[in-house]
C-alpha cells in the first residue's frame, strides 16, 4: 500500500503544473481569472494590514481568527504568484517549490 506522501508527489504532475494552475472551471478567460486571484490576494491582504494597525498588541496572535487570515494571506499570496508564472512560463518545466506550497 502507498505511503500517503506517495500518492500525493506531484511530480507526476510535471510538465502539467501550468494547466492546473493557470485554469479554472468556472473563469475561461486566462487573464481573468489571474485578475480575480490577485484581487483576491489584494483584498486580503488590506483586510491584514487594517487589523495589524487598528489592533496592535503583543497577543495578535493568540486569537484563532487572526492566525487564519494570516494563513490566507500567505496561500493567496502564493496562488496569485503560481497563477502568475504558470501563465508568463511558456516552455513546460517541472513543477516548482512555491506551485508545491501552493498545492498544500
Amino acid at each position: 500500500m502507498a505511503s500517503c506522501r506517495q500518492r500525493f508527489a506531484l511530480s507526476t504532475y510535471d510538465n502539467r503544473w501550468q494547466e492546473y494552475f493557470c485554469a479554472s472551471r468556472c473563469i475561461d478567460d486566462r487573464k481573468a481569472y489571474l485578475a480575480v486571484r490577485v484581487c483576491l490576494f489584494a483584498s486580503v491582504l488590506a483586510v491584514f494590514v487594517w487589523s495589524v494597525a487598528h489592533h496592535p498588541s503583543r497577543c495578535y496572535l493568540i486569537y484563532l481568527t487572526n492566525q487564519m487570515l494570516i494563513i490566507e494571506v500567505v496561500y493567496l499570496a502564493f496562488a496569485a504568484y503560481t497563477t502568475a508564472s504558470a501563465f508568463y512560463r511558456d516552455a513546460p518545466s517541472p513543477t516548482p517549490w512555491f506551485a508545491k506550497a501552493t498545492w498544500v
